[in-house]
């Protein structure tokens, strides 16, 4: 089953990367593609959130880097509609129901829009993608090739 291949490395390191494309894999690219993220929390919903922010430039061909680009904005866009609709629909239909189970039944009823982005960011994750902690980034690959190296190149 397709996962990310993660490499954590500490915050205040900058990492390095194998001279090859990591979308496509064409050696020497000569490119690189800038990849900023937040610190972990509702920084993916809320762009403007506060939060760690950290930026790394990634090895990418030119007609990668712009497919790269379109792909994450997909995403985010994806990301915020099933949110947005998840929370309209529990808004929608617990409107004046008073039941003990209101929470639970919001809670399930936006899940129901959220889960199938996120098997899918599971099943199908970017050429790469990071996530920052608190003293940490962890770089994630799809290939998990690449991820090999960039561990390699990082000891």
């Amino acid at each position: 089953m397709p996962t990310s291949h993660d490499v954590r490395l500490p915050l205040d390191r900058s990492p390095r990367f194998p001279d090859r494309c990591v979308r496509c894999g064409m050696p020497e690219p000569g490119h690189t593609w800038r990849h900023a993220a937040r610190s972990v929390g509702l920084s993916w919903l809320f762009p403007l959130a506060l939060g760690r922010r950290v930026a790394v430039d990634v090895p990418a061909c030119h007609a990668c880097e712009e497919k790269l680009s379109a792909q994450r904005l997909r995403r985010r866009l994806v990301d915020f509609a099933l949110v947005a609709a998840g929370v309209a629909v529990a808004i929608t239909l617990l409107d004046g129901a008073s039941t003990p189970w209101r929470r639970v039944l919001g809670f399930a009823s936006a899940l129901v829009f959220v889960l199938p982005a996120i098997v899918h960011h599971t099943l199908f994750p970017p050429p790469y993608d990071l996530t920052v902690g608190s003293d940490h980034v962890d770089h994630e690959f799809a290939d998990p090739l690449y991820a090999r190296d960039v561990s390699h190149l990082n000891r």
